[in-house]
């Protein structure tokens, strides 16, 4: 679907680039006790999340644009 977005490197180490061909909005995310780790309102068709304060994990990224919301899967490795 047009909401969807590219997200790399996955496993992330100190930061992941967001990409969609639609203009982002914002992006959440969550870990797995679904507690709300970072709140962005973005701009643009990129958006660099810094994950570097992040412990090792998976969360979940949910991002924003003109067409819809989408929610991937981010494993944090250091």
């Amino acid at each position: 679907s047009s909401s969807e977005f590219s997200m790399y490197p996955n496993p992330a180490t100190d930061h992941v680039f967001i990409t969609s061909s639609n203009e982002l909005k914002r992006v959440t995310v969550y870990n797995t006790l679904g507690q709300l780790i970072a709140d962005e309102m973005v701009t643009g068709n990129e958006y660099e999340l810094k994950t570097s304060s992040f412990v090792n994990g998976m969360y979940l990224v949910r991002v924003q644009n003109t067409s819809g919301i989408t929610t991937r899967t981010l494993n944090v490795r250091k």
